[in-house]
């Protein structure tokens, strides 16, 4: 079982868990991006 965001390139395990909630990891890498977009438009 495996969960993945093509947007950060990420992939997991533990679908069960996902649905569940545990997301955490998922919310930190997407957040990390979006700082890093958020850089990147600053110049």
């Amino acid at each position: 079982d495996r969960i993945t965001d093509h947007r950060i390139n990420y992939s997991r395990g533990n679908l069960p868990g996902a649905l569940n909630g545990d997301i955490d990891d998922m919310i930190e890498k997407l957040h990390s991006r979006e700082l890093e977009l958020l850089s990147n438009e600053a110049g």
